[in-house]
């Protein structure tokens, strides 16, 4: 008699994204954190209150692999005042439009400009992430520059990452796939999966952005608003 095989349970995609204060990953280079489970849409985000964020930033100004020329052009500015000023724009539009979890929200509250955490709260991001079932995989652009910043902002605060070493790097697929040189730039994608962040350079936007596209190369559908 043949024993049934064991379902496998199809994998939880986490598009991830961040912002740093200069381009090496260590303890001190991730600014803010953005992640959307692809599925349902639901997000999580954490940033540094501006101060914070603004020290770590001035305090890379020597090293070579520093982003404060990166982070001065023009049209990075409302993304730098947001993260580095505690100017808050309109980032907490997304959370209206969709409300996530308790942990999201708790998150939220302190992590929002003059009230903002010193640290990131990645023991909250980790718990969120374990909450969804399958094998979770960490979905970037490119998964090399995200995963090592986030892996060192774990490392930082000695907790494991929940993602277990499983990548999907959105750039290379897109490259292979319809044969296109490593180095293109986005505009050069097909106009089905480029989806531009509706907040260039701030984590959040820019992880719903990738989700989008991701959601295209997995054949995921587009979630309804998250409630």
């Amino acid at each position: 008699m043949n024993k049934e095989e064991p379902q496998m349970s199809e994998p939880t995609y986490f598009a991830v994204d961040v912002e740093t204060v200069r381009t090496a990953p260590t303890s001190h280079s991730v600014v803010s954190i953005g992640v959307v489970e692809l599925a349902t849409g639901k997000w999580f985000y954490t940033a540094l209150d501006s101060r914070t964020a603004n020290n770590w930033l001035q305090s890379e100004a020597s090293n070579k692999d520093s982003a404060c020329d990166w982070w001065a052009r023009d049209e990075n500015e409302a993304a730098a005042r947001e993260l580095f000023q505690g100017d808050q724009l309109n980032r907490w539009e997304v959370g209206a439009e969709h409300p996530s979890d308790t942990a999201t929200l708790a998150m939220l509250m302190g992590s929002r400009g003059d009230q903002g955490s010193v640290t990131l709260l990645v023991s909250y991001l980790q718990a969120w992430v374990r909450s969804f079932s399958g094998e979770r995989v960490f979905v970037a652009a490119p998964a090399s520059f995200d995963w090592g910043h986030v892996a060192a902002a774990f490392a930082a605060q000695d907790i494991p990452m929940p993602w277990s070493h499983r990548t999907l790097d959105v750039r290379s697929w897109i490259c292979a796939k319809y044969d296109l040189p490593i180095t293109c730039s986005r505009d050069e994608w097909p106009a089905e999966l480029r989806h531009e962040s509706e907040f260039a350079h701030h984590a959040l936007y820019d992880a719903l952005a990738l989700a989008k596209t991701a959601r295209v190369l997995l054949d995921i559908p587009e979630p309804e608003a998250v409630s």
